[in-house]
């Protein structure tokens, strides 16, 4: 199944993921909030259950090892999807830095390019802008 059609089938089906001893039940969207660690740890405890249902039951169940096996794609699609949108972030944070890198050379090198400016000008020209600059600011 892809990633859209696992979401869509979880919501759908209202589909809570229980955390270890039952103290609290995660739907889709309160599992997208949870860190990559809680996801790492309801996904091990989904495959030790797998594990134990598959090896110690007299029953074959498909019902409830499918179940499971969907509580464990849908999380592993979860925490792919975050780590993609952490991965996608940190390239956007990384080019956000190199591009302000490159911003700030362009204005010192136009400031350069303006005191080279400045250093060609005559006496009489310089102490023109300097009469002309201190009229503005008054």
């Amino acid at each position: 199944m892809e990633r859209n059609e696992i979401l869509a089938k979880a919501v759908l089906e209202k589909v809570t993921i229980g955390s270890k001893f039952g103290a609290k039940s995660y739907n889709v969207c309160e599992l997208m909030e949870l860190n990559n660690g809680s996801l790492n740890e309801l996904y091990t405890q989904l495959a030790d259950l797998k594990e134990k249902t598959a090896t110690k039951s007299l029953f074959d169940n498909p019902k409830t090892s499918s179940d499971v096996e969907f509580k464990m794609s849908l999380i592993k699609t979860i925490f792919e999807h975050k780590k993609e949108l952490a991965e996608k972030a940190a390239k956007a944070e990384e080019l956000r830095k190199e591009t302000q890198r490159k911003l700030q050379l362009r204005l010192e090198a136009k400031d350069v390019k303006e005191i080279e400016r400045i250093n060609s000008l005559s006496q009489d020209e310089l102490d023109k802008e300097i009469a002309e600059l201190k009229a503005i600011k008054e």
